[in-house]
């Protein structure tokens, strides 16, 4: 029996089903609509050992990826356009719940940008804290010295008066 140089139907048909998120035993069990486990695993097997299939799992994947983070920069532009921010993130919430594990990151990339999660504007927003921080503590001890002007000045009118 020699080595197969195409994929059957139902290798295809797996490989299909993990690039838009199953697990390969349930992709297997699709595609090959297999009665019981064992069966599954041995497929399982097979296909791990296979060159041929490893090869076109990594190109399909690839070549989804590229489409996913394209259509997934296209979403986003729409969605900034059409929608408002609570929406667009209600939207983006849905798309991390889902299985396309390449579509969650990008989606959970966009509420961080939303959110202002990413380090370079949280940096900004840190030093903005910090600068807002410093006024209240500039404010504070202002009142501070100028109540301590106030109650020293009343410590020398009573004093005066006692004289």
């Amino acid at each position: 029996m020699g080595t197969r140089k195409t994929l059957t139907k139902k290798q295809l048909k797996v490989i299909e089903e993990m690039i838009t998120g199953e697990e390969m035993t349930d992709a297997i069990r699709k595609a090959y609509d297999c009665k019981n486990d064992k069966s599954a695993y041995v497929i399982k097997s097979n296909l791990n050992k296979s060159e041929l299939f490893k090869k076109e799992l990594e190109r399909q994947s690839e070549v989804k990826n590229k489409i996913v983070e394209s259509e997934g920069k296209k979403l986003v532009e729409i969605l900034e356009k059409i929608f408002p921010k609570q929406e667009r993130m209600e939207i983006l919430v849905k798309i991390a719940r889902g299985k396309d594990q390449r579509a969650v990151l990008e989606s959970l990339k966009e509420i961080n940008k939303i959110e202002g999660e990413y380090p370079d504007t949280k940096l900004g927003i840190y030093r903005a804290l910090d600068t807002q921080r410093q006024k209240v503590i500039t404010e504070g001890d202002l009142k501070l010295i100028e109540a301590t002007e106030v109650i020293e000045q009343s410590r020398k009118e009573i004093e005066h008066k006692d004289e």
